[in-house]
């Protein structure tokens, strides 16, 4: 049995100040883990989730918090499915979104970073090419 990904569900591990009723984080993939039942893609997609979710949780200002999901839900919107199942090699644009802005203190560094030229070229590039 293959463990994949399924956005509505990372949704409730990367923001649960959005899903207070939400209280079973990380069951699933610690019953799939407990089952000794493993193939190398599901080990690595529940590796992807962790780290996402790290990198959620490296922001604490519920502003910048507020942005990001704003963001998170735009993307899942434009390039996804949010009931689909994903490798994580699919998601890597969410990796990047995530990863650019984990360091981000202030509202003003925020959007310093988000007008870099580099930034943009590098979304362009990994970002889906169609809308799905």
């Amino acid at each position: 049995m293959e463990h994949k990904i399924i956005l509505s569900d990372l949704e409730k591990l990367l923001f649960p100040e959005y899903y207070p009723y939400f209280k079973n984080r990380f069951k699933e993939e610690l019953s799939y883990l407990r089952s000794g039942k493993w193939d190398d893609s599901s080990i690595t997609n529940i590796s992807f989730k962790v780290k996402l979710a790290r990198y959620s949780f490296n922001v604490s200002d519920p502003k910048i918090r507020y942005f990001l999901n704003g963001l998170f839900n735009q993307q899942v919107d434009h390039f996804y499915d949010w009931q689909n199942e994903y490798n994580w090699y699919e998601l890597k644009p969410i990796l990047l979104l995530f990863s650019t802005f984990t360091d981000v203190k202030s509202i003003a560094d925020l959007e310093k970073r988000a007008r870099k030229p580099q930034l943009k070229k590098l979304f362009q590039k990994y970002l889906p090419v169609q809308i799905r």
